[in-house]
């Protein structure tokens, strides 16, 4: 059996045609140079591989096709590529306002669920992601403690002077 030839791949939409060979590698893609791709061309957006799978327990929808390096899924409108979960979002809500970002509230960025959605400034949401070191009980605690040296509050909370001021300053979280 001569190893070079290449056995044949239907297209992973489920129409059951072959797939074409890449004519060239694109590792974004995954396309490798003499090997079958995936998908037709055009034959991805009809894919039969639902574009998000329900978690029962906590409602995500998590997003089940591609996925940025950081889990964020990406879809294509009009060729275009898409953040999916803001697709979804303005499927429900229509445009996200001028100055606002999607914060996912179940902080889980595959999750395209509009209802998990929040548009809010994007101050707020760096403020509730997963690596901000202060939440309102913090800054709250911080702002009761005006007898506290600068230096003592930003080592305790593991962040900096210039932090401790501006919260004390209320130049941030300032809705706290």
């Amino acid at each position: 059996m001569n190893d070079s030839i290449i056995s044949p791949k239907l297209c992973e939409c489920g129409c059951g045609r072959p797939a074409p060979i890449a004519a060239r590698s694109k590792p974004s893609i995954g396309h490798i140079k003499g090997q079958p791709v995936r998908f037709i061309v055009g034959h991805a957006a009809t894919s039969r591989v639902p574009a998000y799978i329900v978690d029962e327990d906590t409602g995500c929808w998590n997003w089940n096709r591609y996925k940025t390096g950081l889990g964020y899924g990406v879809t294509s409108v009009n060729r275009k590529p898409r953040a999916a979960h803001r697709v979804y979002w303005e499927r429900e809500n229509g445009p996200v306002p001028e100055g606002l970002e999607l914060d996912h509230l179940c902080r889980n960025p595959s999750c395209v669920n509009p209802a998990h959605l929040e548009a809010v400034t994007r101050a707020v949401n760096l403020q509730r992601g997963l690596k901000a070191k202060l939440n309102p009980a913090k800054v709250k605690e911080i702002r009761s403690r005006q007898d506290d040296s600068i230096d003592s509050l930003a080592s305790e909370f593991g962040v900096s002077k210039s932090t401790i001021c501006k919260v004390r300053l209320g130049r941030t979280w300032r809705n706290i």
